[in-house]
């Protein structure tokens, strides 16, 4: 049986379509949303200076599934 928890998405800057934060309770990580527009903006945020996975997102290439690249970088900032 699993355990309940709570995940918190924060807009970080009040706008839905904008950057958001993710949380877990009970978990250290932290995950980000961001969209391609706000990146370099987005980049600087100390989350990215930490390790971590990324997934990058973008058109299908055909049919109608997105292309999706995952990495690792420790740090993240410097892998993207």
């Amino acid at each position: 049986m699993s355990l309940p928890f709570t995940i918190t998405l924060l807009m970080a800057d009040g706008d839905p379509d904008g950057l958001k934060v993710v949380t877990k309770s009970g978990w250290s990580g932290v995950g980000l949303v961001v969209p391609r527009a706000l990146f370099g903006e987005a980049k600087r945020r100390n989350e990215f200076a930490r390790s971590g996975v990324y997934l990058l997102v973008g058109p299908p290439d055909s049919g109608t599934l997105p292309k999706v690249y995952i990495g690792e970088g420790d740090p993240v900032r410097n892998q993207i």
